[in-house]
């Protein structure tokens, strides 16, 4: 999941991570997740230093963590950074998520006045010389980070703008599709068309093939799930890298479709543990990833006779990706590539599967969809 990443801020009590984070969240959408919460949950009355609470509350930090970017492509949470604890845990996300850490920097007496004058109702309460003592264990850990803001004197502006360039860095290679919202997504594929004809094919193949296992790959939002039969289809996977469209595909089908599982996965570089798939739906795809690696994946898990649906877009003297005014899908540019019905078939043949549909879709005068059903004759 190097997809998702994690911005750790670790800095003494009182350097100002918590307002960092919290204006990580209100300026760039990131969220800021307090981990003084879930802290405070575990502590029951023992003492800051007792070497079971912190294992506890480490534990804690790191489950919560793990599950919040279930559904979170980034989060930004803030730690002193002591412990062996810390260490640990540090050293597992490392190896699921990208990590960055940002350390912030603080005058001493300065992070004391600021911790006496803060709201209490939202931090671990410690006394003037805990707070001391921890903060010169912080300085003398001296955690090697990758930024340093300095936070003695800066305005929200001065912050902003160096918390900007800071994500800018990190995300300059960034997968595209994490950074289209959701609502611009749905509304460029209205306008162009494309929405409403991959919504009728997704009911055409679920009245077809009539699949007990249905799985969306690509799913965005949800765009033809209204069509699921609850007495047909028993199991629906919806996938999707992007955690933000998952989040809206459960809310508007979690109560109309009685067993949906979204899956946030980066369909190129994780793999797509599902099994007993009757029919897969791939429509537009396939130009964004390896279609080799991904048709692989895809074909194993289907069950004998599962059906595929691809779906590829075919350009005539125009980029892939229709100008609109919702200009934020222009960067998919940078990873769009068109994919030849030769390709796929090619592909397709060496995973064994069968053509047994193929038919194209005007869209206007320089593109169209071309639609392919194959079978999957044998288990993989």
């Amino acid at each position: 999941m190097k997809n998702k990443i994690i911005y750790l801020l670790i800095g003494p009590k009182g350097s100002g991570k918590s307002y960092i984070g919290s204006l990580m969240e209100k300026q760039f959408d990131i969220k800021f997740v307090r981990v003084e919460d879930w802290v405070k949950k575990v502590k029951k009355g023992r003492q800051i230093d007792d070497e079971t609470y912190l294992s506890d509350a480490f534990k804690c930090i790191e489950n919560s963590v793990r599950t919040v970017l279930n559904h979170n492509s980034k989060i930004v949470f803030e730690s002193t950074g002591l412990t062996v604890y810390f260490d640990q845990m540090l050293s597992r996300f490392r190896e699921d998520f990208k990590v960055v850490t940002i350390k912030i920097q603080a005058d001493i007496a300065l992070c004391l006045k600021r911790v006496k004058t803060r709201d209490q109702s939202i931090h671990i309460n410690v006394s003037d010389d805990q707070v001391n003592l921890l903060n010169k264990q912080v300085q003398a850990k001296n955690i090697i980070t990758d930024h340093i803001i300095n936070n003695n004197s800066k305005n929200i502006n001065e912050l902003t703008s160096e918390i900007g360039i800071i994500i800018k860095t990190e995300t300059q290679n960034e997968n595209p599709w994490l950074n289209i919202k959701f609502s611009e997504y749905e509304n460029h594929m209205l306008e162009v068309g494309q929405a409403q004809v991959l919504n009728n094919l997704t009911e055409e193949y679920l009245k077809e093939y009539k699949p007990e296992y249905f799985a969306l790959i690509g799913c965005s939002t949800g765009n033809g799930l209204e069509h699921i039969d609850n007495n047909i289809t028993k199991k629906v996977f919806a996938i999707d890298i992007n955690p933000d469209y998952l989040k809206q595909t459960k809310i508007r089908f979690e109560n109309k479709i009685n067993n949906i599982t979204t899956c946030c996965i980066d369909l190129q570089n994780e793999e797509l543990n599902l099994s007993n798939i009757d029919l897969a739906f791939c429509g537009l795809i396939l130009e964004y990833v390896d279609p080799e690696i991904l048709l692989k994946k895809i074909t194993k898990t289907l069950n004998k006779n599962g059906k595929i649906v691809l779906i590829i877009q075919k350009n005539k003297n125009t980029s892939f990706v229709s100008k609109t005014k919702y200009t934020s899908l222009e960067s998919l540019s940078s990873i769009a590539k068109e994919i030849s019905e030769n390709t796929v078939a090619i592909i397709c043949k060496k995973l064994h599967l069968k053509l047994i549909q193929k038919k194209e879709i005007q869209l206007n005068e320089k593109k169209s969809f071309l639609v392919f059903v194959y079978n999957n004759p044998s288990k993989y």
